[in-house]
Formats: C-alpha cells, structure tokens, sequence
C-alpha cells in the first residue's frame, strides 16, 4: 500500500496499482500525476482506474504506468515534460533520503525571478540527538499518526510511524497525539 493506493501482485510478478475515480469525474494532469507517482514508489506496472458512483464500480481501465501521464487533461506535450520533471524528483529524492529511520519533507523556495524555485530536502530531526528539530516535525508527526491509522495488516510498519510519530510530536502541544500513539502501538500487540 502506497499512500492510498492498493498495489495488488506478486513478489518478482506483475503488479497493478488501484485507484478510484468517481464516475463523470475528468482527470486532471495533476491527478495523473499522483497516480504515477504512488505506481512508481509501489513498483507497479500498469493502474487500474475503477470508475464508481455510489460506492459500486461501474467500470475500469487499465494503463500501463508510463502512459499515466498522458491520461490527464493537458496535451501530449505537457504531460511529458511534467513526467520528466517528475521522474527527476523522484530519483532526486531516491538518491538522498537514505535513511531508513528518518523523515523527509520535501519543499519548494519561494522564487523572487518567476522561475519555480529550488526544491528543497529536509531532513526532519527530533531534537534527541543533539540536532535542533526541524519546522516540520509537528507536521510529520501528525502525518506519520495519520498514515499509522490507516496501515492494516503490517504491524511492524504501523509501529514504526507510531513511533516517529512520538519522536516528532512536541510533549506540551501534542499529548492527546502521543497518547493516541501509546495507545495504537500496545493496540498493534493483541
């Protein structure tokens, strides 16, 4: 599971990624995008699009991810080079998060040229190691509590977040968090 999309597959197999539009719904290049992006990072081949209204699939398409791009509502054009774009983040962000117990925010600088800005990695720390906390850490830690919520069936993962969650959260402003936190991590062990 990537985000909030179901990669359903094999160890060494084919792998399709799930993702649901409501039905009438137009999707945006943005849209597109994300579906790319959450295929890529879950290492999957092709997307079904499950078209529902109501909560019942009224049907489906499947795209092989690389063409996901283009199943937005820019031009041929557009879509490569933001797939490009795309692409070069991603192995960005691949080749500098390294470590596994860590967490990353990935932002943009404000341009003063009208260009988009340099991206920026940074690395959120909890202040424990001597390093001072990040801006971002109350953030990460409401995000990692959030993504916990939702992890079913990889315990192991769902203790992790939880406990990144504790790490980040600020003691005095987040205890009803952390105390959620205590609770999910002895709820994960019955």
């Amino acid at each position: 599971r990537t985000g909030d999309t179901v990669v359903y597959g094999r160890d060494g197999g084919h792998r399709v990624g799930a993702h649901a539009i409501e039905e009438g719904t137009t999707i945006t290049e943005a849209r597109a995008l994300d579906m790319w992006l959450e295929n890529s990072i879950g290492s999957a081949d092709d997307a079904a699009i499950c078209y529902h209204r109501d909560g019942r699939v009224q049907g489906y398409q499947l795209v092989r991810t690389e063409d996901l791009p283009a199943c937005g509502d820019a031009d041929a054009g557009t879509a490569v080079a933001t797939v490009a774009r795309a692409k070069s983040i991603f192995e960005f962000v691949k080749q500098h998060c390294v470590d596994d117990d860590a967490t990353y925010c990935l932002t943009r600088a404000a341009a003063t040229d009208g260009s988009g800005g340099a991206l920026e990695l940074w690395r959120v720390d909890d202040g424990r190691d001597g390093r001072s906390a990040t801006p971002f850490a109350r953030a990460c830690a409401t995000l990692c509590l959030r993504i916990a919520r939702r992890v079913s069936g990889d315990r192991a993962q769902q203790r992790r977040l939880l406990d990144r969650c504790v790490a980040l959260a600020d003691p005095r402003r987040d205890a009803a968090e952390i105390a959620e936190a205590h609770l999910l991590v002895a709820r994960s062990f019955l």
